[in-house]
């Protein structure tokens, strides 16, 4: 691949290097697609000088919107086909900038002078498909990139590093310190990803998803997932169409649904989580739980298990409102798998309301 030509070939890139000099450098996951044949939009720049200065002036070069990030020191600029740069201030020397990186696919740099920079290993682990940490130090320093290793290595369809993985689970507690904003970033991206059961699945047998989502996300919710997932993948074009339209914050109506799947069905699940939601989202989940309240019996395969007759003479009490009420988590708990026989349905209404 030639990667100078590449580079040099899109017209932003080309003006920002002429602009800034020599000590401007591309780094991060555009250099990462970059090495695997994908072109991305999203650029990062680190450059010695004032990143804010350069970040206007191509914000006016390409009519682009310049907002400023407070908080992590970055200026970022959005063109008007979406593409997003973020420009930010080098700290020392580039080796150092990339030491402080997440993982060894995304700690490599280029320059116009220098070429490709990889102290790291990446470009070797990119070819071998494994994410792994720079520093196990750096996922303690922000533990956010705990979930964010799971999410790329759904993205791309790559493997953690068994050491890295440890440490994954090692550091999961420091998830607390996390804000939730940036939490329910990495999760709404995983959600939205057709790879989402497996980094789901993986996150909940390493205990990390327990800190994020407080919830019971046992087995049965990823079958749930997984059957979703296979409704979507033989469905009609202009339903995953409809499906792939965005709520609110990044999330679309596929993700919304497996959320809603993942987490327990009562109306106060999300505030048990570390998920800050949008009132687009929390409408739409509850819309989600109305309509399966209101016809579970639509939703459920098989034949009816047990009718108002049957469970008056299995809990021996008279017909009510607690029947109707008994019946609906019946057929609730048999659209969620927990019980598949009339035996089974006995058992669990025993277990739950005796």
């Amino acid at each position: 691949m030639k990667t100078p030509g590449t580079i040099l070939s899109d017209p932003v890139n080309k003006w920002i290097f002429s602009t800034a000099g020599t000590q401007v450098f591309l780094v991060g996951g555009y250099i990462r697609d970059l090495l695997r044949g994908i072109t991305s939009k999203d650029k990062d720049f680190v450059l010695h000088g004032s990143a804010e200065n350069i970040a206007r002036e191509t914000a006016g070069k390409f009519s682009g919107t310049f907002v400023s990030l407070k908080p992590e020191m970055t200026y970022r600029v959005v063109l008007k086909n979406r593409e997003i740069l973020d420009f930010s201030n080098l700290q020392g020397a580039i080796n150092a900038d990339l030491k402080r990186r997440d993982f060894t696919a995304n700690a490599i740099a280029w320059s116009s002078v220098s070429g490709i920079i990889d102290p790291f290993g990446g470009r070797k682990d990119i070819n071998e498909r494994i994410i792994k940490a720079v520093r196990m130090k750096n996922l303690s320093d922000d533990p956010l990139r705990i979930i964010r290793a799971y999410r790329l290595a759904s993205e791309l369809n790559f493997k953690i590093e068994p050491d890295t993985r440890r440490n994954l689970k090692h550091y999961r507690n420091g998830l607390a310190k996390v804000a939730a904003e940036r939490i329910t970033e990495e999760i709404f991206k995983i959600l939205r990803n057709n790879n989402a059961v497996k980094c789901l699945n993986e996150c909940r047998k390493d205990k990390v998803l327990e800190k994020v989502l407080h919830a019971d996300s046992r087995p049965a919710n990823m079958k749930l997932l997984a059957g979703f997932d296979v409704y979507l993948k033989n469905a009609s074009k202009k339903t995953r169409e409809l499906l792939g339209g965005e709520i609110s914050q990044g999330l679309d109506r596929a993700g919304l649904i497996r959320l809603a799947l993942l987490l327990p069905d009562h109306d106060d699940a999300v505030e048990k989580t570390r998920l800050r939601v949008s009132r687009a989202v929390r409408k739409a989940l509850g819309e989600i739980r109305c309509g399966y309240s209101a016809a579970p019996a639509a939703r459920v395969k098989n034949k009816v298990l047990l009718n108002g007759n049957a469970l008056q003479k299995i809990l021996k009490i008279y017909r009510g409102r607690k029947i109707g009420e008994m019946l609906s988590a019946v057929q609730k708990a048999q659209f969620k798998g927990k019980i598949k026989t009339r035996a089974g349905a006995k058992k669990w209404l025993l277990q739950n309301f005796c």
